[in-house]
C-alpha cells in the first residue's frame, strides 16, 4: 500500500488494508510505515530546497474478522494539545513572569475532544495542574459532564481561576492535564492530554516543533520580545531547518536592536561571521552565545542581516502565531525600511532571546555598534579601517570572517592596515571589540 500525497489538510482519511499472504501471518509478525521526502523546489534559493511533508498517522487498528465497513472507532478522545496558558508567550522566565502575572496567565483552559463513535456519549472533564518541581498538585478542578452526538468535536473553554505558582525563585515547571470520563470500554490511551509549562531563562513564542521554514532574501529581519524587568541578554537560540546539500548554510550577522515606536530602532548589538548550525535530533535549539552581555528593557529585537539572496531556512511554528511580532527591511522610495511580516499561514519563528540574572554596569551595556569606514573597497592587496575612536583603545582586537563563517584573520592590536593579499576572491566581514565588547563592524569585498 502506499498513498502520493496531497495537499495541507486536517482530514483524517481510513483506509482499510487486508493482510492475507500467509509469509505474514506468523508469530512476531512486524510492519512500518515509510515516508519517502519530496523536496521542494526552487531553483533560485537553495536554501529552500527542504522537506517539508509531514505524515500523520492516527488509529492503526491490526485485528481478525475486519472488512472494509469497520471503519468505526468506539472512542472519545482529545483531538488537539493543550497549548500554553499564557497569553503572550509559550515559555518566558520565571522572575519576568511573577512580575506580569496579571498580564500573562490566561483565564481559560480550553480542550477539544471528539466522538468518533456512531452513538451518544456521555463524558466528564476534568483538569489537574501539578508543579513537577515540588511533586505536588496545585490545582484542580472538574468541568463537569456533557453529551457528545456521534462523531462531534466539542471545543470546551474551561474557566481557569489559578495563577502559577512555586516555591523556586529562578525557574519552574508545571504539567497541566486533562482527561475524560467515559465508558469503560472506551480506548482510556486517548482520554488525556498533557503540557508542560516551563519557566526556565529564556522567552519564546514557539512550541518547539517546526512545521515549515521561513527566511528572507539580502536584507535584515528582526523579532519583537518585551520585558517585564531589566535583564541581560547572554545569547540567542535558533532553529535552522536542513536545506538539501547544506543550501542554507550562509554567514549572517546576527543583531539586536532596541525599539523605535513598536519597529526595531537603534542598534545594540552586532555579530558577524556566524553560520547556520544543526543538532543531531530533531527540534533541538543551536545557541549563539553573545560576546558580550546586552541590557534590555521593555521592547527589544533580535535577528539577522544577510548579504546574499539565500534563505535561512530558520524553523516556523504553525501552533501559535506571533507574525505581528516579525520585521524585515525593504526598500521605499529608495528609503530602506522595516516592514511588518505578512506571512500568509500564520506561525512563530523558532528564534528565542536567552537571558540570565546579572546585569552590567550601566557604562559597559547596550553600547550602540558602529559602522567602520573600510577603504578601498573592493580591494585587492590591502584594506584601510577608519572607525570610532574606541577602536583605537587598548585591549582592541580585530577579527575577519569569510562569508561562510570561519576566521581567516585575528590581530590583537589595532591596525589601520591590514594586507589582504592571500585572501580568497569574495565577501569579508571585520568586527572590532574592545576588551570583549563589541565597537565597530564593517564588510569589504576582496576582489583578484
Amino acid at each position: 500500500w502506499c498513498e502520493p500525497g496531497f495537499d495541507s489538510s486536517t482530514v483524517f482519511i481510513p483506509v482499510i488494508i487486508p493482510v492475507t499472504d500467509e509469509k505474514f501471518l506468523t508469530k512476531g509478525f512486524r510492519f512500518r510505515f515509510r515516508n519517502w521526502a519530496s523536496l521542494t523546489t526552487n531553483n533560485d534559493d537553495p536554501g529552500l530546497v527542504t522537506n517539508c511533508d509531514f505524515w500523520h498517522i492516527d488509529y492503526v487498528i491490526l485485528d481478525k474478522n475486519r472488512n472494509h465497513a469497520d471503519t468505526i472507532p468506539e472512542d472519545v478522545a482529545f483531538v488537539r494539545p493543550i497549548q500554553s496558558l499564557l497569553t503572550t508567550y509559550e515559555s518566558m522566565p520565571w522572575n519576568h513572569f511573577h512580575e506580569a502575572f496579571l498580564f500573562e496567565m490566561g483565564a481559560r483552559l480550553p480542550v477539544s475532544y471528539k466522538n468518533n463513535d456512531d452513538l451518544i456519549r456521555n463524558v466528564t472533564r476534568e483538569f489537574q495542574i501539578t508543579d513537577v518541581y515540588e511533586n505536588s498538585v496545585v490545582h484542580s478542578y472538574t468541568g463537569g459532564a456533557a453529551n457528545i452526538d456521534p462523531w462531534e468535536v466539542i471545543n470546551y473553554e474551561s474557566g481557569l481561576f489559578y495563577t502559577y505558582n512555586t516555591n523556586n525563585s529562578d525557574s519552574a515547571l508545571f504539567e497541566v492535564k486533562s482527561y475524560l470520563i467515559t465508558d469503560d470500554f472506551d480506548e482510556k490511551i486517548n482520554d488525556t492530554a498533557i503540557y508542560y509549562q516551563r519557566f526556565k531563562n529564556y522567552f519564546a513564542y514557539d512550541d518547539g516543533s517546526a512545521e515549515s521554514g521561513w527566511g528572507i532574501g539580502d536584507g535584515e529581519a528582526a523579532y519583537q520580545f518585551k520585558t517585564y524587568i531589566p535583564d541581560s541578554l547572554r545569547a540567542v537560540q535558533i532553529y535552522f531547518n536542513q536545506s538539501f546539500n547544506n543550501g542554507n548554510i550562509i554567514s549572517f550577522t546576527l543583531k539586536v536592536w532596541g525599539d523605535n515606536e513598536g519597529k526595531p530602532g537603534e542598534l545594540l548589538y552586532s555579530q558577524p561571521g556566524e553560520v547556520p548550525k544543526f543538532s543531531d535530533s530533531l527540534n533541538q535549539f543551536i545557541t549563539y552565545k553573545l560576546d558580550t552581555t546586552v541590557y534590555i528593557s521593555g521592547l527589544f529585537y533580535i535577528g539577522w542581516e544577510q548579504n546574499l539572496n539565500t534563505s535561512l531556512n530558520v524553523g516556523f511554528d504553525f501552533n501559535r502565531a506571533s507574525n505581528n511580532k516579525l520585521f524585515y527591511t525593504d526598500v521605499v522610495d529608495q528609503q530602506k525600511m522595516w516592514i511588518q511580516s505578512a506571512t500568509i499561514i500564520p506561525g512563530a519563528l523558532m528564534m528565542r532571546p536567552v537571558v540570565g540574572k546579572t546585569l552590567l554596569a550601566t557604562n559597559s551595556i547596550g553600547i550602540p555598534v558602529r559602522q567602520l569606514l573600510i577603504f578601498p573597497n573592493p580591494a585587492k592587496e590591502f584594506i584601510n579601517i577608519s572607525g570610532p575612536e574606541e577602536t583605537y583603545f587598548s585591549g582592541c582586537r580585530i577579527l575577519i570572517f569569510n562569508i561562510y563563517g570561519k576566521q581567516v584573520f585575528s590581530s590583537g592590536n589595532f591596525n589601520k592596515r591590514i594586507s589582504v593579499e592571500r585572501f580568497d576572491p569574495g565577501i569579508y566581514f571585520v568586527r572590532i571589540t574592545n576588551n570583549g565588547i563589541p565597537v565597530g563592524s564593517a564588510k569589504f569585498i576582496r576582489i583578484r
